[in-house]
């Protein structure tokens, strides 16, 4: 399955401006040296279904000029926001240098605050909002090196590039979080008499808070300082299934990568019955396998097969690029 991606880009455009005696000596006060910003978006990157960027969106950048460790001696958390979803401005302005190479980390959405830069590493706090619908698809892209005449850098992502000539520097935005889908199914093609409507699935002690750190080699970062527990709900309301095919249900929750070996998933469904008129409620607690884990940039689908018996679960991984699980009830 293709990467999820956004892509953003780093062009020049003829922009009058001047250079004060305190910015950097190399900087040139040319009006074709401004940098400006654009953003080209590929496919959906929050919970919900946002296939383009709109009025107010922002992401922000942190970008280093020179040799050595990286450290946000250029752009400090620049906040990149947009009125129309396609022409994008920031406060303090930057010019390209003649005679050295700027690096850039970005991430989305942007910081109240600046992130932390420590050894030329940058840890980016992020949160999981608790409700499902208000999600946000936490991203990231580094570029490398990129100069005045070679916009692409040495690297993208902590990946080689050896494309050349582009016009722009490009930030292709990678997902920093896992994926989590439910599905539901019966374990027959139906049951006479009677209807199974699911109404809650919860996932419970899942980490909401950790710091993503991307390394001073802006190569793919990592998860740590994991903490506050919370129990995330992807389905509150009622919903039929009618048969063995997996259908989706409830919304898809972007979470933390992390450790759930042992981690439990409740499922509380009824049972209704037409004549007479009664309804049984269920409720199903499912432990994950001691092996389970979410890992950056995967999706994991989790399948419920309900029969009048019991409840199966299984599952497998994707790419977010997509895992699925099975559960039988």
């Amino acid at each position: 399955m293709k990467t999820n991606l956004f892509i953003a880009a780093l062009s020049l455009v003829v922009l009058a401006g001047c250079s004060s005696e305190n910015e950097i000596d190399t900087l040139v006060s040319k009006s074709d040296n401004a940098i400006n910003f654009g953003t080209y978006v590929g496919k959906q990157t929050k919970a919900l279904d946002k296939g383009a960027f709109n009025e107010g969106d922002k992401f922000g950048v942190s970008a280093y000029y020179g040799d050595g460790t990286f450290e946000a001696n250029f752009m400090s958390n620049e906040i990149i926001s947009t009125t129309d979803g396609s022409t994008w401005t920031y406060t303090n302005t930057k010019y390209w240098p003649e005679d050295k190479h700027v690096s850039f980390v970005a991430y989305y959405p942007n910081l109240t605050t600046a992130p932390t830069i420590t050894g030329g590493a940058t840890e980016i706090p992020f949160t999981v909002d608790s409700d499902a619908t208000k999600q946000v698809d936490f991203m990231w892209s580094t570029v490398q090196m990129a100069t005045k005449s070679d916009k692409n850098g040495t690297a993208i992502n902590g990946k080689t590039n050896d494309t050349t000539g582009a016009i722009s520097v490009p930030f292709v935005f990678q997902h920093g979080l896992s994926r989590v889908l439910f599905k539901a199914q019966l374990g027959a093609s139906s049951y006479a008499g009677v209807t199974i409507n699911i109404t809650n699935v919860t996932i419970k002690d899942i980490n909401s808070t950790g710091t993503f750190t991307i390394p001073s080699t802006l190569v793919v970062g990592s998860w740590g300082s994991l903490s506050e527990t919370k129990d995330y709900t992807a389905l509150n309301s009622s919903t039929t299934i009618s048969n063995n095919t997996a259908t989706l249900i409830g919304n898809s929750l972007l979470m933390i990568p992390q450790d759930v070996a042992d981690k439990t998933i409740e499922i509380t469904y009824n049972l209704v019955y037409a004549n007479p008129e009664l309804t049984i409620p269920n409720t199903k607690t499912i432990t994950l396998a001691a092996s389970s884990k979410w890992e950056i940039n995967k999706q994991y689908t989790y399948i419920f097969t309900i029969s009048l018996d019991a409840v199966d679960l299984t599952a497998t991984v994707d790419s977010f690029d997509a895992t699925t699980a099975d559960i039988e009830l």
